[in-house]
């Protein structure tokens, strides 16, 4: 369940409202353009529970990103994006964390959530925020986003991550002005066979040889 608690009269924490919503990994607070404050929930279905849902039942919302608005004792849908779903991936996609910040200085919040798959299938979903408060979501491969601040001094948040490109690793500062990522120089074609030290397999691999003609 989710629940939202507020001050009481003298200072204790109430409930103001619980809702069934499934299992929630990650979530963060996003202030609208209006300036009221949203919740961003990055929903899965990895922790399912037998005693909260009925057997074959929907474990909740379904298994992707929800911006809600709370309105009296009610969570409402503001926007909902399901997770990029990699070809291969073989686990199901769940964000390990949801940053919040201003990517293109327009002094609306954005939303950067961070997938947890393979190696080969690291994602994240960037979601803007629109001046008319509605939002759009693009989808960036091989980044894993690390934090999200104002490392200059322009009115946009930069973007730290780890780009990965091949075998390659690295940490770069992302934003909406500055020089494109270079791009990773191609590994030139091996000149032959690797190398065979031990002598079992090179006997094998020169009667192979042998055999091929």
């Amino acid at each position: 369940r989710s629940r939202i608690f507020e001050a009481g009269p003298d200072g204790e924490l109430l409930r103001a409202l619980r809702r069934r919503f499934g299992h929630v990994r990650q979530l963060a607070a996003l202030r609208a353009v209006d300036g009221a404050t949203l919740l961003v929930l990055a929903k899965d279905d990895t922790a399912r529970s037998k005693d909260a849902w009925p057997l074959g039942a929907p474990q909740g919302e379904t298994a992707d990103l929800h911006i809600v608005r709370r309105r009296g004792d009610a969570l409402v849908p503001v926007a909902y994006f399901p997770w990029p779903e990699p070809p291969g991936a073989k686990q199901l996609p769940r964000a390990s964390h949801v940053l919040v910040g201003d990517l293109d200085g327009d002094g609306a919040q954005d939303v950067v959530a961070t997938l947890e798959l393979e190696s080969p299938h690291a994602h994240a979903l960037v979601v803007r925020q629109r001046p008319d408060g509605s939002f759009a979501a693009a989808t960036l491969g091989a980044i894993i986003p690390v934090h999200v601040g104002n490392f200059d001094a322009d009115p946009a948040d930069e973007l730290l991550a780890s780009v990965r490109r091949g075998d390659v690793t690295e940490l770069c500062v992302l934003g909406v002005d500055g020089e494109p990522v270079a791009p990773l120089a191609a590994r030139p074609p091996p000149e032959g066979p690797p190398a065979v030290t031990d002598p079992l397999l090179a006997r094998a691999w020169s009667r192979a040889e042998h055999l091929a003609g």
